[in-house]
């Protein structure tokens, strides 16, 4: 096999990459070389994003060959190799050599994040909470009309989920020619109607929860207020961030704010016309920014009368990843929330504002650099 090396240099100011071909026989080939930023999905069915830096077409010959690419255009770029996504730099390197196929060879460089790697050390599950419940305390509380869409909801969903499932048993066991619903055809051949009639009550099921879910939450009103960007010296007053009210005195609540990074991405399921692409935004890290436990709130009562204590939102900065999304679906966001908790109702969540997050507050000095290590996941 042809021998080409390929490799990515940082430097002080740019991006380094050189090409040594080793084989006489490919000197004076035609070659192209491409350098991308790349975030690789971790899936067996992944869906990538690509930023194009650089592309040369030259000669091969026994001399090296070096490019270089402005390190300005990467100041805001870092590596990072997690558990669904990597964030790297990629050289792509083509040769003409071939009739029908032409060699190709790659390289590949996590870059350091500038002022130093920032190890994940938060523990991602605080931005997910595990909420724990009780439904007949949650609905007793509930207003009257809230009480009487869940009683609906339930039974609706029971008879939805119950009929299609009788459907599907029909269908699997008659003549196509004598089925309802559920045909025993695909767009991929032979399908049972037993399996289609799972996966729509699933899909129902999951619907109806969902409706369920947000009349539990009607115990009480709890919303963001509109307040200054978050940056790096925001210290807020929680009762500045949130306000509401319940319709029922509560009873030892905690009431958290809590920053994480996501991995965001695709990939795809399905097949044929039914294939889809799926979309993931998972925690990977976080820090709890206040946290407070309050014994009692009375009815119909403000809120911010008994939320006291600021939320200083520069850890947030000092230890989660900049932003680095590559596109509206893939790379790293930052996310932070505010979160209700209730030991016997269902909790509730607000999500914070990070669209005027500036990179400059992650990282204050501002300046072009490549420290030694790489920030991994």
């Amino acid at each position: 096999m042809a021998k080409v090396e390929l490799s990515i240099t940082p430097e002080d100011d740019d991006i380094r990459v050189e090409v040594r071909c080793l084989d006489s026989d490919l000197h004076g080939k035609d070659a192209e070389l491409v350098l991308l930023f790349v975030a690789e999905v971790k899936d067996k069915r992944p869906v990538h994003s690509e930023r194009e830096l650089l592309r040369r077409k030259f000669k091969l010959s026994g001399a090296p060959h070096t490019l270089h690419c402005n390190g300005a255009q990467l100041a805001r770029h870092y590596g990072h190799d997690g558990k669904q996504l990597a964030l790297k730099l990629v050289a792509r390197l083509e040769v003409d050599d071939g009739i029908l196929f032409d060699s190709k060879f790659k390289a590949e460089h996590l870059l350091p994040l500038q002022g130093g790697a920032r190890p994940l050390q938060g523990d991602p599950k605080q931005m997910d909470p595990k909420d724990v419940f009780s439904f007949i305390a949650n609905v007793a509380v509930l207003p009257a009309r809230n009480k009487m869409i869940v009683l609906g909801l339930l039974i609706v969903g029971g008879f939805v989920v119950l009929g299609n499932l009788v459907l599907g048993f029909h269908d699997e066991f008659v003549p196509e020619a004598q089925t309802y619903f559920y045909d025993h055809t695909g767009d991929d051949g032979s399908e049972s109607p037993i399996m289609k009639a799972l996966m729509g009550s699933g899909a129902a099921g999951a619907g109806i929860w969902m409706a369920i879910m947000f009349q539990l939450r009607q115990y009480m009103r709890f919303q963001m207020k509109a307040h200054p960007p978050i940056g790096r010296d925001s210290r807020l007053r929680l009762s500045d961030l949130i306000e509401g009210e319940s319709k029922v005195r509560l009873e030892n609540v905690v009431v958290r704010v809590v920053a994480c990074n996501r991995e965001c991405g695709q990939y795809k399921r399905g097949s044929g016309t039914k294939e889809r692409t799926v979309s993931f935004r998972n925690p990977i890290n976080a820090v709890m920014l206040y946290e407070r436990r309050i014994l009692q709130i009375p009815a119909h009562r403000p809120l911010g009368m008994y939320i006291d204590g600021e939320v200083d939102f520069r850890p947030m900065f000092d230890l989660l990843l900049p932003p680095l999304m590559l596109s509206s679906s893939h790379g790293i966001d930052v996310a932070w929330e505010v979160q209700f908790l209730h030991p016997k109702f269902v909790d509730h969540e607000l999500d914070g504002d990070c669209g005027a997050l500036a990179w400059e507050d992650f990282v204050p000095d501002g300046r072009p650099a490549f420290p030694e290590h790489a920030a991994r996941g």
